[in-house]
Parts: C-alpha cells; sequence; structure tokens
C-alpha cells in the first residue's frame, strides 16, 4: 500500500506587501519634507516588513498518521492532528473576513466553548476538520484538488469517513 504524503508551503499574498510599501512611501513623500526622523523609520519598516514576507509562511505536511501544520516565526513546532481525533474531514469554501475575522493564526470560541481556529495565509478554500471531542479545525489550501485526493485514499483505507455533503 502506498504511503499518503503531502506538503504545501503557503506565503502571505505579495499583494499585501506592495500595498503597503506604496501607501507607506507615498504618505512619507507628502509629509516628510525630506526629514530624516521620519524618512528612516518608514524605510526600516519596509525592510523588516520585506524580510518577513520572505521568512513568514505556513507549513502543512499529511501523511497516515494525520495532518500537521505549523506557521513559520509564530509556532517552533507542528500542531499535529492525528486522524484518530478526527469525526469528518472535507474541502470546502469560507469567507476568511466574516467566519474568521481575516488570514493568518485564528482562534474564536463557538457556543458550549468549543473553539472554532483557522490556519490560513490566502484565498479561500481549505481542508475542515471536525474533531470528535467537537472542536473545528480549517486549514487552508491552494491545492484542494490534492488534498481532496488524499481524503479520498484515507477513505478507501477506512481511515476516516467519508462526508455525505460538504457543509
Amino acid at each position: 500500500m502506498k504511503e499518503i504524503s503531502y506538503f504545501e508551503r503557503q506565503r502571505m499574498s505579495p499583494w499585501i506587501l506592495i500595498i503597503t510599501a506604496l501607501i507607506m512611501t507615498g504618505t512619507t513623500i507628502l509629509f516628510s519634507n525630506g526629514n530624516i526622523k521620519i524618512t528612516l523609520p518608514v524605510l526600516i519598516t519596509l525592510v523588516v516588513l520585506a524580510v518577513l514576507y520572505f521568512v513568514f509562511a505556513m507549513q502543512t505536511v499529511i501523511d497516515d498518521n494525520g495532518l500537521y501544520v505549523k506557521f513559520s516565526i509564530l509556532q517552533w513546532k507542528y500542531r499535529f492532528i492525528a486522524w484518530t481525533d478526527v469525526e469528518q474531514a472535507y474541502i470546502r469554501q469560507y469567507n476568511p473576513l466574516f467566519e474568521y475575522g481575516g488570514w493568518g493564526y485564528r482562534v474564536g470560541m463557538k457556543k458550549g466553548g468549543r473553539s472554532n481556529i483557522a490556519y490560513n495565509m490566502q484565498g479561500n478554500i481549505g481542508l475542515q476538520l471536525v474533531l470528535r471531542n467537537g472542536n473545528k479545525v480549517l486549514i487552508g489550501t491552494r491545492c484542494p484538488e490534492a488534498i481532496d485526493e488524499i481524503l479520498k485514499a484515507l477513505i478507501n483505507r477506512g481511515v476516516i469517513q467519508a462526508v455525505e455533503e460538504n457543509q
């Protein structure tokens, strides 16, 4: 039996960096009047943002045992979710702003003390996991077809159960 293996690395949208840089540069040009005390902090901030863009990433690993997800810089270790802890797993479209308040590592509470966690960098498609304890974890992806194939393989092996209808 072939071992299941998947790796995805996502970065922030480059448009965030471009728009931020344009706004900061334009504001500095308009209001600094050549004052180095204003210009220097803006330039340093732009350099820091550029470095963060290349360093900050979300990594997702899926194998036979479960799913691992990590935000570089924010987390030192991967968060591991074993397939034995998963009640449902399916690909779904979501609204990052309205459902989670944006992109990144998001934690929200639902009624009854259940947590609703999202790991997402960009886009609006993700792997929704409903855990046996009632908590939900959403992991954003840019490759939903590849993850869907992995879910089908896991269902065929009896590791997870099929979901009748994506919710």
